[in-house]
């Protein structure tokens, strides 16, 4: 017992000879985390994630107080004055420096340092690095973020000449940096360290993840460089001036209202299907039930039947610009991240990317809407002189978290008195499907001035909780057949219909015919009129030697005769 009120003494006393440390580098290491809090918190309508959101940040305030105390303390027992004037002058440097960009981008980018921010520096050569760094830092604006901090520093120093080491404030300290301590012992534990952590360790992890990930892309582009050698593009016809590809995120179409769903959805595409603008197709599926596998197989060449990998095959992509098409890839979903390595390996692919923001995987943010995507679309479609182009445009669509898909004005049904989660989760879902409805139909106006044909998926269904399911979410662990079935549509401005009337009528004559997506490059080079080797016509679902009778296999079952049928939560 002895021992213990010793060492709490120690502590206390360790917090008051240091406090112009502890708390001035405390204060502006959780500026970024209130940042964060303040710029999102407003987009939760429910009181419990308003709380959740105040107790992580001052989880991360007790855990940061910790760590500092910790540190102060493991100095103390140096007894050389000059090793530890040192160590603290290189860790406030480092804590500092760090702190000072996690406050801008978080300020700027309403974004944590994620690995969204290195990989740009690492894929450049120095001078190039020198000039995006530049562009992302304002220096006007970091000296007003360097102004505030020094005025932190001397607020500590003033409160630290008018408070004796007596006042209760640092008995409370003590406790707290004790708390601090068993929550870092928790974290370790359980592996969520990256959760809490502060801008220093965060610029640690995400350095380390875009190493990892670069490494995995120049694999990616190895093996892919390697097919291209065997690549011959065989035939190209006239084909289609522009083509856009739109790629959804996780949504079912039995949400749709165009598809038969009760609640009035796509209010726009039920327009343009009732004024025949657009052809429905009726029975698509996807071949997997998360991204990266979705789109490993909706742009390139693999299917199920074919046992080697994926990237060991042609990619759409690359078999485009063959055939003389410009390649644009325009994205809201994350730049960087393990969860959208394939997506990023495709957009570096393209004759040009750009995504709304720079953000990771592990980070979201509250504000990252479609209709961003739409200033971005306009300069492209402007600066584009290429004769034949080629869009793909990444939606973040009805991804999870549903409430936060959706624009303010845009929540409808989640306004809609509930009683239980799958309600409200079922509310929050349909709404990403009507705003969804609104990007699509503006998307389609932008290029009604043009020779274009568009076509719409989705990467993979989703389940919310279903009549006959208690699952919400996606993924090919626990499969059933919302998270599969997705919708198709293709619209094709009046230009096109006018220049491609027998092409039109070959879409019109498909719609109802049974598809999995992974055969969609066979599609879009039949509709272009391009032939390379690999090319099978029995898998493009407009020609008429399309094999209607082909197994659509996920995860070694049958869509017709397994998941179609079978729609409870025991598959």
């Amino acid at each position: 017992m002895t021992y213990i009120k010793n060492f709490i003494g120690t502590v206390k006393s360790t917090l008051y000879e240091n406090f112009i440390f502890i708390y001035s580098l405390l204060f502006i290491t959780i500026i970024p985390e209130i940042i964060m809090k303040i710029n999102y918190i407003g987009y939760y309508q429910k009181i419990g994630k308003k709380i959740e959101f105040i107790s992580h940040s001052l989880l991360c305030l007790i855990f940061f107080l910790g760590v500092f105390t910790l540190f102060t303390l493991l100095c103390s027992r140096i007894k050389l004055n000059w090793i530890r004037r040192v160590l603290y002058c290189i860790v406030s440097g480092i804590i500092i420096i760090s702190d000072i960009l996690g406050i801008y981008i978080t300020y700027m980018y309403k974004s944590n340092i994620t690995p969204a921010f290195i990989i740009p520096i690492l894929e450049t050569t120095y001078s190039e690095a020198s000039e995006y760094i530049a562009t992302y830092i304002s220096v006007i604006n970091l000296a007003s973020i360097i102004i505030p901090i020094l005025v932190i520093y001397g607020i500590c120093y003033l409160i630290k000449s008018k408070i004796s080491s007596k006042h209760t404030f640092f008995k409370v300290c003590t406790y707290l940096a004790c708390i601090g301590w068993i929550c870092g012992i928790v974290f370790i534990a359980k592996n969520t360290m990256s959760h809490y952590a502060m801008p220093a360790q965060s610029i640690y992890y995400s350095m380390k993840d875009a190493v990892s990930q670069r490494e995995e892309l120049e694999n990616l582009e190895r093996y892919t460089n390697e097919q291209n050698e065997n690549l011959i593009v065989q035939h190209v016809g006239k084909g289609i001036p522009n083509i856009v590809f739109i790629v959804g995120e996780s949504e079912n179409r039995n949400h749709m209202h165009l598809y038969g769903y009760d609640r009035d959805t796509t209010p726009g595409l039920d327009q343009l299907a009732n004024n025949h603008k657009i052809a429905v197709f009726t029975d698509v599926v996807s071949p997997h039930a998360y991204t990266t596998a979705s789109l490993s197989e909706i742009y390139s060449l693999h299917h199920y039947e074919n046992p080697d990998k994926w990237y060991n095959t042609l990619n759409l992509i690359d078999i485009l610009k063959k055939a003389g098409y410009h390649t644009s890839w325009l994205s809201n979903q994350e730049s960087s991240g393990n969860w959208v390595s394939v997506a990023n390996f495709l957009a570096n692919r393209n004759d040009y990317k750009e995504y709304t923001y720079l953000r990771d995987s592990t980070s979201d943010l509250y504000d990252s809407y479609d209709e961003k995507l739409f200033p971005i679309i306009d300069k492209v479609k402007s600066q584009n002189t290429s004769d034949k182009q080629f869009y793909t445009i990444h939606l973040m669509g009805s991804h999870a978290s549903y409430d936060r898909r959706v624009p303010p004005n845009w929540r409808k049904f989640e306004l809609e008195p509930t009683n239980t989660k799958a309600d409200f989760e079922r509310n929050a879902y349909d709404d990403t499907v009507l705003y969804n409805d609104y990007v699509l139909t503006q998307i389609f106006k932008k290029f009604d001035d043009t020779d274009t044909l568009i076509i719409y998926i989705s990467d993979h269904g989703e389940s919310v909780y279903e009549k006959d399911s208690k699952l919400i979410g996606h993924g090919d662990g626990q499969l059933n057949r919302y998270m599969l079935e997705i919708p198709m549509i293709m619209y094709g401005t009046d230009t096109f219909k006018e220049n491609h009337p027998e092409l039109w009528k070959k879409i019109l004559e498909a719609q109802h015919r049974p598809y999995m997506t992974d055969d969609l490059p066979h599609t879009i080079m039949d509709l272009l009129d391009i032939r390379v080797n690999g090319f099978d016509a029995s898998r493009s679902i407009i020609n008429s030697q399309f094999n209607s009778n082909r197994n659509r296999v996920i995860q070694g079952h049958d869509y017709n005769n397994y998941y179609k049928i079978m729609t409870n939560d025991n598959l």
